[in-house]
């Protein structure tokens, strides 16, 4: 009866019957939830969008460590370059392409100033391994010759596309050669290796050589070993 007549006076005065029950304790999912935006969890998975490609540390490439990648991605890790600083691409495929990396963030800001003295080696390094007009000049060249820091020198020979010698010393009658297949890679570097028809960074006896076209001589020599 009393609680009939608390209930009928509220009513007859227009006053608002209030729920007097609180509300229910959040579930576990809830408490997972919140607990997830404010944790260090969460602000360690911020940090994965950060940039943490090859130029991270901002290295400075070599031509060794060009060479055990795909040509293919060459022109794919030059403008990675640019996109770490945040440049935006007008070319669909590396527009496309950054567009799917978590770290990629435009730059309304962006210009070439940003870029540091190691990135601008590196792209030029890159830039030298893409191309194909190295193999043409090489056979055109014909021979091209290399002073070696033990005082030997080396001839490199080119007959045709796939095979060259490469001749010891100073011997005119070819007696120190050794056949090798070779491949140009980009305006100026050629790889060559023995006993195998394609080429891998495993091949027996393989080098990397940086030529001078103008001068018919070789600039470097490096010595191939694959990562393991």
């Amino acid at each position: 009866m009393l609680v009939f007549f608390v209930l009928s006076t509220l009513a007859c005065s227009g006053g608002e019957v209030k729920d007097l029950v609180s509300d229910p304790p959040p579930t576990a999912k809830q408490q997972a939830s919140q607990t997830e935006l404010s944790s260090p969890a969460t602000k360690k998975n911020d940090k994965s969008k950060l940039y943490s490609g090859v130029f991270a540390n901002d290295p400075l490439l070599s031509p060794l460590e060009l060479i055990q990648r795909d040509p293919k991605s060459f022109p794919f890790l030059r403008n990675e370059i640019f996109a770490r600083h945040g440049r935006a691409f007008k070319t669909p495929k590396y527009a496309e392409h950054f567009a799917q990396q978590a770290w990629y963030r435009i730059n309304p800001n962006y210009s070439d100033s940003l870029l540091t003295a190691n990135d601008q080696a590196n792209i030029k390094l890159i830039r030298s391994f893409e191309g194909t007009n190295g193999a043409e000049k090489a056979l055109n060249g014909g021979e091209y010759f290399h002073a070696q820091s033990n005082g030997e020198s080396l001839r490199l020979v080119f007959f045709d596309p796939q095979q060259l010698q490469i001749i010891k010393g100073d011997d005119m009658y070819f007696n120190e050669t050794e056949e090798y297949r070779w491949h140009a890679m980009g305006e100026r570097w050629i790889v060559t290796w023995q006993h195998a028809d394609s080429w891998s960074p495993k091949n027996k006896n393989a080098s990397l050589w940086e030529l001078d076209h103008n001068q018919n001589a070789v600039i470097a020599k490096y010595s191939i070993r694959a990562k393991m």
